[in-house]
């Protein structure tokens, strides 16, 4: 078995078609009937009760790991013929790399999410942070100058008009030039 890099990524793109549909960081989503399965049945209420929060909470939820019940005998090359009682470690995510929650579900209870090729989860709608940033656009009236001075200062009275021409102070004396000792008279 070669130990380049591109073997191992080519080699974790092909576990989805040889033995479970999932890939670890895969976003995953639960089947509607998960609760009437035999395996659910087994389980104690406390696990089935967190399970119920962690669906109900609307956060993302990741694979972390792909295990089998039983060993299938190959260690390298996978096998076709791999045992039917795959499982699943799945969390929540909380925020982007916050997970808590570790469960181990069987892989017939999962459905994979599809994000297309962001490697990154959806952000949930309770995360969504509700503030003006994602205004509607309105209509702007034409008298209306964003880059005016009464929009940039805030105040509406005075005038706040840079002068075109020279202004002539008549009550200020002219200034005296300091500069007129150090020239040649």
């Amino acid at each position: 078995m070669s130990k380049r890099k591109f073997d191992t990524v080519v080699e974790n793109a092909l576990h989805r078609f040889q033995k479970t549909e999932f890939l670890v960081g895969d976003v995953v989503e639960f089947i509607k009937n998960w609760e009437n399965d035999e395996w659910t049945k087994r389980q104690s209420s406390g696990l089935i009760d967190k399970l119920k929060e962690v669906l109900d909470s609307g956060d993302n939820i990741l694979v972390t790991a792909i295990k089998a019940l039983h060993d299938d005998g190959m260690k390298s090359g996978g096998n076709a013929e791999s045992p039917d009682h795959h499982y699943c470690d799945i969390v929540q995510e909380l925020a982007p790399g916050r997970y808590t929650n570790v469960m181990t579900v069987p892989v017939h209870f999962l459905k994979r999410v599809d994000i297309g090729n962001n490697r990154s989860a959806p952000i949930p709608d309770k995360n969504v942070r509700k503030s003006g940033a994602h205004i509607k656009p309105e209509e702007v009236g034409e008298d209306s100058d964003p880059m005016g001075s009464a929009e940039s200062t805030g105040v509406n009275e005075g005038d706040k008009d840079l002068p075109v021409s020279d202004t002539n102070i008549s009550q200020a004396p002219p200034a005296k030039s300091y500069t007129t000792k150090y020239l040649e008279k």
